[in-house]
C-alpha cells in the first residue's frame, strides 16, 4: 500500500473562518448563518476546541472559526492511498494553516 501527499490548490480566507459541506446543501446557506460563529455568544451547536470554534449545521456542513487566522490563502492537500485492488483513494484532507516554517519562527520568537 504506497501513500503519498498531493498538493490539490488553496483556499481563499476573508473572515477568519472555513467552512467545509456538501455543496447540495449550500442552498439557503446565508452569509448571516455563516457569520454567526463570529458572535460574542456561542450558538447552542457550536463547540470550541484548541482556541477555534466549531459550529455544525446538522449533519451537512461545519464552519471553523480560527482566532488569529489571517486573510489570506492556504494550501490543501489530499493524502492519496493505491489500495492495488482498488486503485487510488483520498483518504485525508489537510488544511495547511501553518507552514512548519511558519511554526518554528513562532517557536523561536521570545
Amino acid at each position: 500500500m504506497k501513500t503519498r501527499r498531493v498538493l490539490l490548490g488553496t483556499v481563499g480566507v476573508d473572515s477568519s473562518q472555513i467552512m467545509v459541506m456538501d455543496p447540495y446543501h449550500l442552498e439557503g446557506v446565508t452569509t448571516t448563518i455563516v457569520r454567526r460563529g463570529m458572535c460574542d455568544q456561542l450558538p447552542a451547536n457550536s463547540t470550541e476546541y484548541g482556541g477555534a470554534t466549531l459550529q455544525k449545521f446538522g449533519d451537512d456542513g461545519l464552519v471553523v472559526t480560527l482566532p488569529g487566522l489571517v486573510d489570506g490563502t492556504y494550501n490543501v492537500y489530499a493524502t492519496v492511498v493505491d489500495f492495488d485492488r482498488w486503485g487510488e483513494r483520498v483518504a485525508r484532507l489537510e488544511i495547511e494553516l501553518m507552514s512548519d516554517e511558519d511554526v518554528r519562527v513562532l517557536e523561536a520568537m521570545p
